[in-house]
């Protein structure tokens, strides 16, 4: 990962919320129509409909099945938003003690509220930028779970935000890391929009695939769990299917699509309403006219509604796990280990 990327990465997190505040009434207005409670805010309801379309396109699991999960006792999601997974892992182990961190305090406030109304004190939540050191101790939680943080996350940061996931897990701990990429689509107007979308990210120093044919950290990832010294490095393939047929929701979340549209449908408009948000940033880095850049986003809109509309794209879940240490080593952890 090039150091040159190091003052990029870190001035795009503020332009980015700038870009997010600025736009978000543009948005609201000009986005395709998403199915939901309407009175969920825009943030909560794009992270709901991307937590269902990967749960249901990655078979219902919340993480990979090599992971004993009756020996783990506690869990952090790192960029847990509004706690949409960790509430889905909450309601099928209800013995595990759940820890969500994330940056908006917004996402966070939503997230406490819904947990103290469901009087799930087992759950925690913490404002934290885990972009830097996190504010929790050495060796204290058995498995640690980040999804779809790629673009928050500048190129150059990997390394020490790995090393910071390690540090906080217990010898024998797994960490898992999920990312999805869209590789195919019949709509032609559909992938130029999403290849602007990373060659963008890649001039901000998130993206890792200068071409923008895929973001690039989704393949990279079993790779990145090796250098962070992990153990057991293995990953799940997931297909995500774009296509347009019918599929049910999964885990009864609330505020699942109706007839309107799938869950699918939404995750597109979803992809398409992202690359709208991002439109002054591509533009501003001269990768398209403002008036092409509109032209597209209406071709692909269109494009998107075709009933024959067919896709797919990859999620790749690789995960590792810490290596055990012995006592009487330096960091050396006195709990036995749990029973697997």
């Amino acid at each position: 990962m090039s150091q040159s990327l190091t003052n990029k990465g870190q001035s795009s997190g503020l332009q980015e919320q700038q870009t997010r505040q600025a736009s978000m009434r543009r948005r609201r207005a000009s986005a395709p129509a998403l199915t939901g409670p309407a009175e969920l805010p825009p943030e909560v309801r794009e992270e709901s409909i991307r937590h269902r379309y990967l749960l249901q396109m990655q078979g219902g699991r919340l993480f990979p099945e090599n992971i004993d999960i009756e020996g783990v006792e506690r869990v952090l999601d790192v960029g847990c938003g509004s706690g949409e997974w960790v509430f889905a892992l909450a309601r099928r182990y209800p013995q595990l003690f759940i820890c969500g961190i994330d940056l908006d305090r917004r996402l966070l406030q939503r997230a406490q509220a819904r947990r103290n109304r469901a009087g799930l004190g087992q759950l925690e939540f913490r404002q934290a930028d885990f972009t830097r050191p996190f504010p929790l101790a050495e060796s204290s939680f058995d498995l640690l779970h980040m999804r779809a943080c790629a673009r928050f996350i500048a190129a150059d940061a990997w390394p020490a935000l790995l090393a910071e996931c390690r540090r906080v897990l217990r010898p024998r701990g797994w960490l898992t890391l999920v990312e999805i990429e869209l590789c195919e689509s019949s709509s032609s107007a559909f992938l130029e929009l999403r290849q602007l979308f990373n060659r963008c990210w890649y001039r901000l120093g998130h993206a890792l695939d200068e071409s923008g044919l895929s973001f690039g950290v989704a393949s990279r990832l079993y790779g990145m769990l090796l250098a962070a010294g992990l153990q057991e490095v293995a990953y799940e393939v997931h297909i995500a299917d774009l296509g347009r047929q019918p599929g049910p929701m999964q885990d009864g979340e609330a505020g699942s699509a109706g007839p309107a549209g799938t869950i699918t449908t939404l995750f597109l408009q979803q992809c398409l309403a992202e690359v709208r948000l991002a439109a002054p940033l591509i533009i501003q880095q001269g990768l398209m006219s403002p008036t092409a850049l509109a032209a597209l986003l209406e071709q692909a809109e269109h494009e998107l509604q075709d009933p024959d509309l067919w896709g797919w794209g990859i999620i790749i879940s690789a995960y590792g796990r810490r290596q055990a240490e012995e006592l009487g080593q330096p960091g050396g952890i006195k709990r036995p280990r749990a029973a697997r």
